[in-house]
């Protein structure tokens, strides 16, 4: 008589943790997308990024030496998104996707981290265009980057 109560509370048992097992991978899954939808994001900024430091180098040049405020604010710019590329090149490089031994937790600790260590590329990037565009609304037609 007490055997069914015992299966039953087996299957239970077993059905609670296939669950919670099927729940985990769902997180961590969804944290994977999570991380690469912001890499996915700022990805083709890069090219924004190289275009305008161009452009910043050319209205540069064509700075009156005197006027080394503006020289100074366009170099600074410049450097800026050098290093917000440089920080994007450098995420990509040690990204990896994380080892199939790890625990749900652990999985989920270093998606994290890459997640907000991405989010902080992805602000980088944004910010430092914002700066370089607002540099480059007083130059030349021929040097502002199309959106």
């Amino acid at each position: 008589m007490r055997l069914p109560y015992i299966l039953l509370s087996c299957l239970t048992c077993l059905i609670f943790i296939v669950s919670c097992s099927d729940q985990n991978k769902e997180d961590e899954e969804k944290l994977k997308e999570d991380v690469m939808a912001v890499h996915n994001d700022i990805m083709p900024k890069m090219s924004d990024l190289n275009d305008l430091k161009r452009n910043l180098k050319v209205y540069k040049d064509q700075i009156p030496d005197e006027n080394f405020a503006k020289k100074d604010s366009i170099i600074n710019s410049i450097l800026i998104l050098s290093k917000a590329n440089d920080n994007m090149m450098n995420w990509m490089a040690q990204w990896k996707y994380p080892d199939p031994d790890l625990s749900h937790e652990q999985e989920m600790k270093y998606l994290t981290a890459q997640k907000d260590s991405v989010k902080s590329v992805s602000d980088d990037v944004y910010m430092s265009i914002a700066v370089a565009g607002a540099l480059l609304k007083n130059a030349p037609d021929s040097l502002k980057v199309k959106e």
